[in-house]
């Protein structure tokens, strides 16, 4: 009884991984990495511009093209050099750890989207706990008062900003499966 349950459970976490598009997946896990020392409105701004660049390009960049995407194109981070060798390194372990995106997020339970989330350079405890959050309300998952607190951990500016981050994402989808 119990495999049956599993196993529904799995088709139903693949059905929802499903409904979440490419284009979101970049966009949480870029915004995950972007989340650094800088104002989350910022953030939000320019990660969607990144996604939407990438995008163009088929998810596929070199260092010299991100480059050109931070300086010519004007996405701003605080540290640009620094995320640019995140981005970098991101798409090196997209490439030869998980083959796909769809491999990060595609897993059965949280804890094995946390370990997936933490082999991106630029991704610790915090901003995994962030991302899972972040992703828990997009597949309509119910979360504890208390678990939401310890996820946000005192980031106060990320509990201003959560929810106009999911409005962000749900818009990018290519239809309305969210």
């Amino acid at each position: 009884m119990y495999d049956a349950f599993l196993k529904k459970e799995r088709e139903n976490i693949k059905r929802k991984m499903e409904e979440i598009n490419k284009k979101q997946m970049y966009y949480l896990l870029i915004s995950t990495i972007f989340h650094q020392s800088q104002n989350t409105n910022t953030t939000l701004q320019n990660s969607l511009k990144l996604v939407e660049e990438l995008e163009k390009k088929n998810y596929v960049c070199t260092e010299r093209e991100l480059t050109d995407l931070f300086y010519k194109q004007g996405i701003k981070h605080r540290f640009s050099n620094k995320m640019i060798d995140y981005l970098d390194s991101t798409f090196d372990t997209l490439k030869y750890d998980f083959k796909d995106i769809n491999n990060v997020f595609q897993v059965t339970n949280f804890i094995e989207l946390k370990n997936n989330l933490l082999k991106f350079k630029g991704i610790g405890e915090h901003k995994a706990q962030i991302c899972i959050l972040k992703y828990m309300i997009l597949q309509g998952k119910s979360i504890d008062i208390d678990d939401y607190d310890q996820m946000l951990n005192n980031c106060c500016s990320l509990d201003e900003t959560l929810f106009r981050e999911i409005e962000i994402i749900k818009k990018l989808s290519n239809k309305n499966t969210i």
